[in-house]
């Protein structure tokens, strides 16, 4: 796989140690206009080992997953990695496609994770209202932002399947109580 230095703002990812595997990881600040003090977050995008940038025909489905440190490098993980670089590898080696992974950092403010990912006004923020007044629920601008600004800077930057059947949303407890 050729690897560019950076692309669209993009810059490949070569911090020592790491834990990526054969792909490429590019991670770029974003600017996330969310309702708490922590809005640039850095968004990491791995693209698979068959990912060509001279051949834009081939296209990949994207997947986009909350929690990003913890997806593809131990060493940016507080929990330990979730091994998604690993994961579409294997399938790249079984001649699947593979898939490009869009992972968004969340907030670094206590509350900022968890009221970014609650909707507006339901019964989870209502539930969680009794126990720290602090969660208000404002989901719908981080899902704004994934759909109006991250996935067409990802799909102009980045050979992929834009349309609705390629696009996937993920995560793990929070995160994927959000997605």
């Amino acid at each position: 796989m050729r690897r560019l230095k950076e692309i669209n703002g993009f810059k490949l990812y070569t911090n020592k140690p790491n834990t990526i595997s054969s792909g490429a990881l590019y991670t770029k600040e974003v600017f996330v206009n969310v309702n708490n003090k922590d809005k640039h977050r850095l968004v990491r995008v791995y693209l698979p080992s068959n990912y060509e940038f001279d051949n834009p025909s081939k296209r990949f489905p994207v997947m986009y997953m909350m929690d990003g440190k913890n997806l593809f490098d131990d060493h940016t993980s507080f929990v330990g990695e979730w091994h998604v670089d690993e994961t579409i590898e294997k399938y790249v080696k079984l001649n699947q496609k593979g898939m490009i992974v869009v992972g968004i950092d969340s907030s670094k403010e206590d509350m900022g994770r968890t009221n970014e990912m609650l909707p507006e006004s339901n019964h989870y923020v209502e539930q969680f209202h009794e126990f720290n007044e602090q969660l208000d629920g404002y989901g719908s601008i981080l899902g704004e932002f994934i759909f109006n600004e991250l996935k067409p800077l990802i799909d102009k930057t980045f050979h992929t399947l834009k349309d609705k059947a390629n696009t996937g949303v993920g995560g793990s407890s929070m995160g994927g109580l959000y997605a």
